[in-house]
């Protein structure tokens, strides 16, 4: 693939000229950009402040990244992927997190390092033991056989026998492992399903509590108040006494509320609801993504613009690809 990805401003215009292989969005004031196998990080005004040197590397959390060492024999765009799989397990502790100049604020010394999340991360030194690290890259181990990060001041973990629980901030067992699925907190309650193959669902308090239960498919998460509940072939949103405030009349949601608005598709075209129950924006994108920063990515054939919350096209369709604005920054590339 010819290098095509850049990044836009909310004119539409490129501040950074589309001649990257791939990007990400911008988390941090850092996103990472991707050229033969290799990761570095730009800054907002296109500096490559942190060079192509990484064969694996995380978006900036807290200030703190987690990376790996670009490796020849495991992250070369030749390189197989299960030739690499296989090559980094046998890989002695690589991972460490660098801050945003790109100097190891934490020294490698990790199989598996998570993201930072309300001062914790994640870590493992041999994919069986797991612990959690503070910004000082101090080590507090936990009896888990994995371990993901801190929301609202929980954090979900598995057994070896595949059962989930929660952990709270003093990684202290809060909800035991009890569960075949589970999501973190969210809006003050946790999604959890008693067994993988279940069509239901519960949320749970941080008690542990069982706060509400369906018994159909619905989101893993509340969002503004609202949880997208699916009642036979059509998806509405409940408030938390189960009420339906947006009735069930659409066919498909997007990912819950974001910015006051929920993306939702009628008769194959998408467009956005208000949490009110209104179609604020008419159905008639091909494809949308998520409302940041007041604007949300759409596509009209086989390309994306950006709509503002009233629904006007500010920049118009004429990229090949779009991602949400950060920083006053979003990925955008030529079409192909």
């Amino acid at each position: 693939m010819s290098s095509s990805f850049g990044f836009i401003d909310t004119s539409g215009e490129f501040v950074i000229p589309p001649t990257y292989e791939d990007v990400t969005d911008f988390a941090g004031s850092r996103a990472r950009f991707m050229a033969g196998g290799k990761v570095g990080y730009l800054d907002p005004d296109r500096r490559e402040v942190i060079p192509l040197r990484f064969g694996e590397a995380g978006e900036f959390h807290e200030g703190l990244a987690a990376v790996m060492e670009w490796d020849p024999l495991i992250h070369a765009p030749d390189v197989h992927r299960d030739r690499a799989g296989a090559l980094r397990q046998q890989k002695t502790n690589p991972v460490g997190y660098i801050d945003p100049v790109g100097e190891y604020a934490i020294e490698p010394a990790f199989r598996f390092g998570h993201e930072f999340s309300e001062g914790l991360a994640g870590v493992s030194y041999d994919g069986d033991e797991w612990g959690f690290i503070d910004a000082t890259g101090e080590v507090r181990l936990v009896d888990v056989d994995r371990a993901r990060p801190f929301r609202e001041g929980y954090a979900w973990f598995e057994t070896v026998a595949w059962r989930k629980g929660f952990l709270d901030k003093d990684l202290r067992v809060a909800i035991q492992p009890v569960y075949a699925d589970a999501f973190g907190f969210c809006e003050g309650l946790a999604w959890v399903r008693e067994e993988s193959d279940d069509t239901g669902c519960h949320f749970l308090n941080p008690d542990g509590d069982r706060v509400l239960t369906f018994d159909t498919d619905c989101d893993n998460g509340f969002s503004n108040g609202l949880l997208y509940v699916r009642e036979g072939d059509l998806s509405g949103f409940v408030n938390r006494n189960r009420e339906w405030v947006i009735p069930p009349v659409f066919e498909r949601p997007g990912p819950g509320f974001h910015e006051g608005m929920a993306a939702m598709q009628v008769a194959g075209k998408w467009g956005f609801l208000n949490t009110e129950g209104d179609m604020a924006i008419q159905p008639r994108y091909d494809a949308v993504s998520p409302f940041n920063s007041g604007l949300a990515a759409v596509r009209v054939g086989a390309l994306w613009g950006f709509i503002d919350t009233a629904g006007d096209m500010v920049i118009e369709p004429r990229f090949g690809d779009g991602g949400s604005f950060h920083e006053g920054r979003c990925y955008a590339a030529l079409p192909s």
